[in-house]
This record gives C-alpha cells, structure tokens and sequence, in this order.
C-alpha cells in the first residue's frame, strides 16, 4: 500500500554502494570492495577510476588468504 515509503532513489543506491566501496578498501575487506564497486561500475559505467578499483580489490582478493 505504500511502496513509495520503501524506495530509494538511484543516486541514493550509488551514494550507499559508494560509501561501502571505499570502508571495505580502508578495512582491506577486498571481497566486499569487489562487490560494491560491481555495483557502482553497473550504475557508472563511464567512471574510469571505478575500473581501477575493482582491479585492485580483485587481485587483492586472488593474492590474500
């Protein structure tokens, strides 16, 4: 009955994923990192630097235990 209370905008989403992104690569929580900036890369797909980060978080996640 009120769906609207329960959305979130795209920018909101981006926003989210964002702050996610960049706790997960200051705690070296390289999995979590990877996961956000998949997100972020599908929301932005014209940012450069996100490229760049997701190659970092992922071999990050292939080089650590």
């Amino acid at each position: 009955a009120y769906a609207a209370d329960f959305t979130i905008s795209p920018a909101e989403l981006t926003a989210w994923h964002e702050l996610e992104a960049q706790d997960s690569e200051l705690q070296a929580q390289w999995f979590a990192a990877a996961f956000h900036l998949e997100r972020l890369r599908s929301l932005q797909a014209d940012n450069p630097t996100l490229t760049q980060r997701l190659a970092r978080a992922k071999e990050n996640v292939r080089t650590r235990p």
